[in-house]
């Protein structure tokens, strides 16, 4: 008769799994701890150390005095009473009946069961998305993170795992320059298992609980505590990228703010500076009151407000978007208001424009005064009857005499509308004459003047067609906007009048 045989002991696929998942979760601690790594804690929890190392890893409680290497039985008992107490009572794990005699005696199912109630309290209890418990609200946060993944619908931690597609989703969601996730397909689970593990482990540090084989066969217990090392890891991170995003705000803010405080600070103590200048430069009336000298001078008044006034006007303006803007961003965010540098302040430089153009003005009208004076004069030198009008001859005899040429046609338009007659032909009045000669010499061009040189470049229509307009040889930029609506529409082409 053969001799009786044991049968052998068939230990399922998932506790070969959740005891390496397992091991190398607390491995991962005791290491952080400098603690001695384990590799079947099932055995290795029967003398109460490796226990008290981990509760000290993880909870940071510390370890009481102990038998450090027991031998008999009754040594190990004590230490997992000690070890036990660190657990339930300094730490509040509760383990669900698990006594000393169980650690000591290699109680598979109770063991495993212990791990798992510590991975639940210290990794997975935590959890909480819109206040549901820790297993359903971390399946919640990944159906979340991975909505609108192709091939990626989350429904449990076993099989909507094993093809690695929400694994690569969720770490695309917060990295994506980390993989190209349209390249993946479903059927490539091997391929996008081993992507997602080697990705979580080298760049994102979550620790390679499983491995790709584990996932054919997937435990519940195992792939949430993996899953749960990605919740707390991309959670981390998320925050992270709130902090940098205000960090980066903040410098673009202060960058912002220097380089309009910058400009001020260059630019507003010249234009102040600028102002006392022409202030005074146009206070000076000490010039020759004679007809050429006047003209020369109103001329050079003109073109004054054309050309430099006109920079200035742009930059005066440009200082107080400046300053405004900077004065409303600080106070937006809590901080001092800036000060200008002293004499450069808006208020200041108000004060300075505003006399100068009183002190402009004064000079401008001075010289009108002048002027008109000096053709007074001379109109009535070729008004020989005093009559207060001038025929055509005595006109151009007039025109001729300031060193003007006209032509006919430009002297037939200046008398066209003159209605007084003498010595029974048209006749033109002083104020006429002195409208137009204001007109003739002045370098500023007014409304009308512009109106008529728009006639003049539209054909004498009273709109601008596009072939007018291109005929100004403008830029093509400028042309553009002038064609897309810069110049309003109406009379059947573009409307200079309003424009």
């Amino acid at each position: 008769m053969a001799d009786d045989q044991e049968t052998p002991v068939v230990v399922p696929q998932w506790v070969l799994i959740q005891k390496k998942t397992f091991t190398k979760w607390m491995n991962g601690h005791l290491k952080k701890k400098n603690h001695p790594m384990m590799t079947d804690p099932v055995q290795e929890f029967e003398t109460g150390t490796n226990l008290m190392n981990l509760v000290n890893a993880l909870y940071d409680i510390d370890i009481p005095r102990h038998n450090r290497t027991p031998k008999m039985r009754p040594h190990k008992l004590d230490n997992c009473e000690l070890a036990l107490k660190m657990l339930t009572k300094d730490a509040a794990v509760k383990t669900n009946f698990l006594g000393t005699t169980h650690l000591v005696d290699h109680d598979l199912k109770m063991i495993l069961g212990m791990v798992w109630a510590i991975i639940l309290d210290y990794q997975i209890k935590g959890i909480s998305v819109d206040d549901m418990s820790a297993k359903e609200g971390l399946l919640l946060w990944v159906q979340q993170k991975t909505k609108g993944y192709k091939d990626v619908d989350v429904k449990n931690f076993t099989n909507s795992f094993q093809d690695g597609l929400a694994f690569c989703a969720l770490i695309h969601k917060f990295r994506p320059d980390l993989l190209d996730y349209d390249s993946l397909k479903a059927s490539d689970n091997e391929k996008n298992l081993s992507l997602a593990f080697d990705i979580a482990e080298r760049e994102l540090q979550i620790p390679r609980l499983l491995d790709v084989e584990d996932m054919k066969d997937p435990d519940e217990k195992s792939v949430m505590t993996y899953v749960s090392e990605y919740y707390h890891r991309l959670s981390e991170y998320e925050k992270g990228l709130v902090y940098h995003t205000k960090v980066k705000q903040f410098i673009n803010l202060v960058k912002n703010l220097t380089e309009l405080k910058d400009f001020y600070d260059f630019q507003a103590p010249g234009l102040a500076s600028w102002c006392d200048l022409k202030t005074n430069e146009f206070s000076n009336m000490n010039y020759k009151d004679d007809l050429d000298t006047c003209k020369n001078e109103l001329n050079k008044l003109a073109a004054y407000w054309a050309g430099e006034k006109s920079d200035k006007i742009g930059l005066k303006y440009t200082l107080q978007g400046k300053i405004q803007n900077a004065q409303a961003l600080l106070k937006a965010n809590n901080m001092p208001p800036y000060t200008p540098p002293e004499g450069a302040e808006p208020e200041t430089i108000d004060a300075k424009w505003e006399e100068l153009e009183r002190v402009e003005n004064h000079r401008a009208q001075t010289l009108k005064d002048q002027l008109r004076k000096h053709f007074d004069n001379m109109f009535k030198k070729f008004d020989k009857d005093h009559s207060g009008k001038l025929n055509l001859n005595e006109f151009k005899a007039l025109i001729t005499s300031l060193g003007y040429k006209l032509s006919d046609a430009e002297i037939d338009k200046l008398f066209k509308n003159a209605l007084a007659e003498k010595d029974g032909a048209k006749a033109i009045s002083f104020e006429d004459f002195l409208n137009y000669m204001m007109d003739y010499i002045s370098t500023t061009d007014g409304p009308e003047q512009i109106k008529k040189g728009f006639k003049h470049v539209s054909g004498n229509k009273d709109h601008s067609s596009a072939d007018d307009l291109k005929t100004l040889s403008l830029s093509p930029e400028v042309l553009e906007w002038v064609l897309a609506g810069g110049m309003p529409q109406g009379g059947g082409g573009y409307d200079y009048n309003t424009f």
